[in-house]
This record gives structure tokens, sequence and C-alpha cells, in this order.
């Protein structure tokens, strides 16, 4: 835990040198000052190293993908058919490929995933958050970096999603697209983030979201039946058999903490559309907030849905995709109260009470994604 614990005392140690910084107008005259506090060069930089370093026992799927890339053959051995027939996505196949032409090794691949996964997340926090460093704590806090040590081709895949939010937010949808589908050469289920666009031009819907729900848990109850239907008419189309017949491990999972964080899901995006109109933001402001809001509405829904078929181990892992945007939808609300300094410094200061509670117990308790303790290859 305690390499947690430096690297939010790392973040808070470089906002307080930037604010020094910025009042004594240093970084305005300096430009290298000005772009390593502007892109957090320090915070990457240690950030990368936690997730490339870290050793084979951190992280649920770490040791899992180091079999996968240690069999995956190098370019001499292979020929453009190759990449189709593996079990795994082509564009994964390809990277670890070409990692291994190189004769690099499996910590080399945990590398340059670090650093692509993290400059993504970094450029989108930049681009994105009205509150950067808040963000990143938010990041750390609530579990997202330590799904970026476990699901590697799913964060590779949300690392071309957030690359592709930044260009639909500058009104740039159809390159949004390619990258969405770029992603999903490295996981199937990030066609399912094309949704996105829909989302980001669709209006502001009172009860939504309460329609959203019963939908979802409609849904549930059907999806088998369908998947059973298609897979009678096309026998290759085996998800029915192989989700609800042949691997028991993602049925009956579901638990009395994924149902309690489900609710808790449900009461935060409650807040979030509820307290919508008493925030002083201007129209653009409002429309990303909408947005974010209703990229993150879709985490609950997705559990819902798991928790319906019994399925949420499977099912919430498609929330990886949504969950991120939590780090700046929050400060967005913020932003939006800022006029009335002392409701905005109580919500600020609870908020990150109950994120550091909740880092807490997800990574020390609840022993999330495997990542406590943490321990590095460097011994």
């Amino acid at each position: 835990m305690l390499v947690f614990l430096l690297l939010l005392a790392l973040i808070y140690a470089h906002f307080l040198c930037e604010k020094e910084l910025k009042n004594k107008d240093l970084t305005r005259r300096n430009s290298y000052l000005s772009v390593f506090f502007e892109c957090k060069l320090l915070i990457l930089a240690f950030m990368i190293a936690i997730s490339a370093l870290r050793a084979m026992s951190v992280g649920d799927d770490t040791n899992t993908y180091c079999g996968i890339y240690n069999n995956i053959a190098s370019f001499g051995e292979t020929n453009f058919k190759y990449y189709f027939t593996q079990e795994y996505e082509c564009g994964f196949v390809f990277i670890c490929s070409l990692l291994k032409t190189f004769g690099l090794s499996f910590s080399c691949f945990l590398f340059v995933c670090s650093i692509f996964s993290l400059c993504a997340v970094f450029y989108f926090i930049r681009k994105s958050s009205k509150n950067s460093y808040l963000s990143l704590f938010l990041y750390i806090a609530l579990g997202c970096f330590a799904q970026n040590m476990n699901l590697i081709r799913q964060i590779l895949a949300l690392s071309f999603v957030l690359f592709g939010v930044c260009l639909l937010q500058n009104k740039k949808p159809i390159w949004a697209a390619i990258l969405f589908l770029v992603g999903v050469v490295f996981h199937k289920s990030c066609v399912f983030c094309l949704i996105a666009i829909a989302l980001y031009y669709l209006p502001y819907r009172k009860n939504l979201f309460e329609y959203a729900m019963l939908a979802c848990l409609i849904c549930a109850k059907i999806l088998p039946l369908v998947l059973k239907a298609i897979e009678s008419i096309f026998p290759k189309m085996i998800y029915h058999s192989r989700y609800f017949v042949e691997n028991p491990i993602y049925i009956m999972n579901t638990s009395w903490a994924d149902i309690l964080f489900t609710l808790g899901l449900i009461f935060v995006v409650e807040i979030v559309l509820k307290g919508r109109q008493y925030l002083c933001l201007n129209k653009e402001s409002l429309k990303r907030y909408d947005f974010y809001s209703n990229m993150f509405m879709i985490v609950p829904l997705i559990r819902l849905v798991g928790i319906g078929l019994n399925m949420t181990k499977l099912i919430s892992r498609l929330g990886v995709y949504f969950f991120i945007f939590i780090i700046i939808l929050i400060p967005e609300f913020l932003s939006g109260i800022k006029t009335k300094e002392k409701r905005y410094k109580t919500i600020l200061w609870t908020v990150i009470g109950l994120a550091f509670i909740y880092m807490l117990l997800l990574y020390m308790v609840q022993k999330s994604c495997h990542v406590y303790p943490y321990t590095t290859i460097l011994g």
C-alpha cells in the first residue's frame, strides 16, 4: 500500500509546487517548467514505473498474459493469416509478435503497454478535466489504476477510446468512430463504445436513467433466450453454450457486495442527475456534463444486466470503458458549484475523504485486482 500512498503524496507535492511557481509567475516565463507541470511528467513517469515494474503476482491477469505472450510467435515464424487465427484479437497478437521479433521480454511488453495506456489517460485528463489533480487522485483512489495493471487487452482498447472521446468532443465523430474500431482489434468488447457517439449527441432527458434501468432488467431476462435461438440457427455462434452452459465460473457469482456496489453506483448517478439543475455551468460545459453523466450511467446499467444474468464478473468488465468518466465528471460537477465557496469546499473534501476510504477498502480489504501487496520485479 505504501507505493500508492507515495504516489498520492507525489501528486499533492506536485500540486503545491505548481501553485507556488504560478504565484511567482515562473511557469509562464519558463516554457520548460510550463510543459513539465502542465503534462505532469514526474507523476506520469512514477505511474509508468509502478505499472511496468510490477511482479507477476501483481494483477489478476499478469501471470496469464505472460504465458500468452511467451506462446505467441515472432514475425519470422508467422504469416498474415496467423494474426487472424489465434484465440486473441489480431492487434494484440501483432503487438506481441512485433516485440518478440526484437527479442523483447514480457517485462518490456508491460513497459510499452504502461507507457501507451497511461499517456492516453493523462492526455484525456488534460483535455477534459476541470481539475487535473483531483482527476488523478480519483483515478488512483477509485481503482482505475488498479485495472490498468490487470485487464491488459481491454486497457489497450480503452486507450484508443480515450483518444477517440477527445476527438468526439472536438466535433470529429468520424475520427472518433475510427479509433473506437481500432480498439476492437485489441478487445472485441470495445465495439460497445460506439454508443459514446450517440450519447454525445443525446440531449438531456429527465427520467432517462430510470427507464434505462427497467430496460436493462428486461434485457437480462431476454438475452439468454435470444442467444439460444441464434445458436440454434447458426451453430458456430456458441455464445449461449460458452457462457451459460460450459463455463459455470461465470454463472451464479453475484454476491451481496456486487449488489451493494451497484446500488451505490445508482445512488451516485442519481445525485449527478438530480444535482444538474443546481449547477452554474455555461451551455458548452453543461453539454460536457451531460455527456460524462451519460457515459458513467452505463456502468450501473451494465451491472444490473450482470446481476439479472447472475454473471456479474463477466458482464461488469464492460464497465471498464465507462467507469473512468467519473474522474472527470466529479470535477465538472464541482466546477458548477465553485461560486459557492463554502459548499464547494465541503463537497470537495467529502469526495476526497470518501474516495480515500474506498481506496483502502478496495486495495487492502477486498484486494481488488490483487495489486496489494505490491511487489516489483526488482525485488
